[in-house]
């Protein structure tokens, strides 16, 4: 096994105390926020050259961010696999050896958060709070959350683009006015129905809601739903 990389040493940690959010059956914090960089996982098989052996190899190839937020899983939640299933098919095809190293008995750390703007430019209490809290909601809850969330940020749409059609035809609401191929008078102006009936489009980027955390995140904090790099492909 490849000695280039020390898991313990070589991790380099965010210096902000982490404890009050949980601790492991092993007594390590539930939560830590690492250098993106120095954080790395084993990969082992046949490599270019013909050498069969273990590196340590970056986890967040793709994450941008210099620090991310990691939680603690067990081997069971982390893998979705037994260890008997773990050792038959988590192997590399040509060398045998197991493609991301023992099976990890003592559980595992997975990113959950990514610190686009700096660490200090969020807020760990509502981040945290949100993953703990989407962990225990079920599919069908998450499902439902964002289809009403859906459907009410179609008619916030709507309404907006009915109140800004009303006020820029205001002026001409109840006042004659001439056109090309005849006129009219002061009849009652039609009534304003929908943007989609007028065949307006319906700027959506512009009416989301205020005070929303956006940016590319592993989850919203509104509802985030967990799930570990390994069952993603990310490795």
């Amino acid at each position: 096994m490849s000695l280039e990389y020390d898991p313990v040493t070589s991790l380099r940690h965010w210096p902000t105390p982490l404890g009050k959010y949980g601790k492991t059956p092993f007594g390590d914090n539930l939560y830590r926020i690492v250098f993106t960089q120095s954080r790395r996982h084993l990969v082992g098989g046949l490599w270019l050259g013909g050498e069969t052996a273990y590196h340590w190899v970056p986890k967040y190839r793709t994450v941008k961010a210099s620090w991310v937020l990691e939680r603690w899983y067990t081997a069971q939640e982390f893998t979705r696999m037994t260890r008997q299933q773990w050792d038959s098919t988590m192997v590399e095809p040509v060398s045998g050896w197991l493609l991301l190293g023992p099976y990890p008995s003592r559980g595992e750390y997975d990113l959950v958060w990514e610190f686009d703007a700096g660490v200090d430019a969020d807020n760990l209490d509502k981040i945290i709070g949100a993953i703990e809290r989407g962990r225990y909601r079920s599919f069908e809850d998450i499902r439902q959350f964002h289809k009403d969330e859906y459907e009410q940020e179609e008619k916030d749409t709507r309404r907006a683009c009915q109140d800004e059609i009303r006020d820029a035809v205001t002026a001409f609401g109840n006042s004659p006015f001439a056109a090309r191929g005849g006129s009219r008078g002061s009849k009652t102006a039609p009534l304003l129905r929908t943007a989609q009936e007028l065949g307006l489009p319906i700027p959506r980027a512009a009416y989301r809601k205020p005070g929303r955390i956006g940016a590319r995140r592993t989850a919203d904090v509104r509802d985030i739903q967990v799930s570990n790099s390994l069952m993603a492909g990310g490795r």
